[in-house]
């Protein structure tokens, strides 16, 4: 038995989707007048966390880059507030699969990507980056967003067919208030570029480094970079230390083949 919806302001949470990190993740119905509801959904920090001003800051930052970015290929943030001292954003909700659930469905039925669908999502997600990369504040001054964390479980598909790109959560910008420790590592490692694999700083080519992994991964069924360890990985991403893509899947074009030879291999 499904339990019922939980107030929390004008929303009503459903479902908890995901916890952990800094907040909760729930999918949620904005409730209006006259019977009129929108689902979207609710991040909002752990209660426990709501009482330290360091992680609530971290928390607005992201609203604050992801409240600029007006884009078909990222979602948007719809509202933010709080409720009862707890911290909150409502997020555009897609109706979809993630790639990571993708992923797995595909492995399960031993059934490859078809080529021209994993480019048109590479593609799409290329897209949302380009234009967060691109955004200026009112003066023209670049914003310096970079997103540190394009990975399969960020990336949904919808029923519809559109690409979105999910949180911004460690992504960095010139005017974040609260900034990453120098040296440490935030994102999937997986899905790390050399640089960030190194803790060094980052550009824009970083995100881009992190697509083409994506895009070797869609094709291929199975990441370039990839160990039991952690460690490991982070060596095999510094030291570019994979199986190139056409021996993998033999399919491929040349054409295909040499662009994901060249997107995830150099940054």
């Amino acid at each position: 038995m499904t339990a019922p919806p939980t107030a929390f302001g004008r929303y009503l949470l459903e479902t908890k989707l995901a916890a952990g990190g800094m907040g909760e993740v729930y999918l949620a119905r904005m409730a209006g007048p006259r019977g009129f509801e929108k689902r979207v959904v609710i991040k909002r920090v752990l209660p426990h966390l709501a009482e330290s001003p360091e992680f609530v800051e971290r928390f607005l930052d992201e609203a604050r880059i992801v409240v600029r970015l007006a884009h078909g290929n990222i979602a948007q943030v719809l509202d933010m507030g709080e409720v009862d001292g707890q911290y909150f954003m409502a997020i555009e909700y897609v109706d979809g699969i993630d790639l990571r659930e993708l992923g797995r469905r595909l492995r399960d039925r031993k059934q490859p990507l078809p080529v021209p669908i994993a480019l048109q999502i590479a593609s799409e997600v290329a897209k949302g980056l380009d234009y967060a990369h691109s955004r200026c504040d009112e003066d023209g001054k670049s914003l310096g967003i970079i997103h540190r964390d394009v990975s399969p479980s960020n990336v949904v598909v919808s029923r519809s067919g559109e690409v979105k790109l999910l949180d911004f959560g460690i992504a960095t910008a010139s005017d974040r208030q609260v900034h990453s420790i120098s040296g440490a590592l935030h994102g999937k490692f997986a899905y790390m570029s050399p640089e960030q694999a190194s803790g060094r700083g980052l550009d824009r080519r970083s995100d881009l480094f992190s697509v083409g992994t994506l895009l070797y991964e869609l094709l291929a069924g199975k990441r370039p970079f990839d160990d039991p360890s952690d460690l490991r990985i982070l060596d095999l991403i510094r030291g570019g230390q994979y199986t190139p893509i056409q021996d993998v899947r033999t399919d491929l074009p040349d054409g295909v083949a040499a662009i994901v030879a060249k997107c995830p291999l150099k940054s």
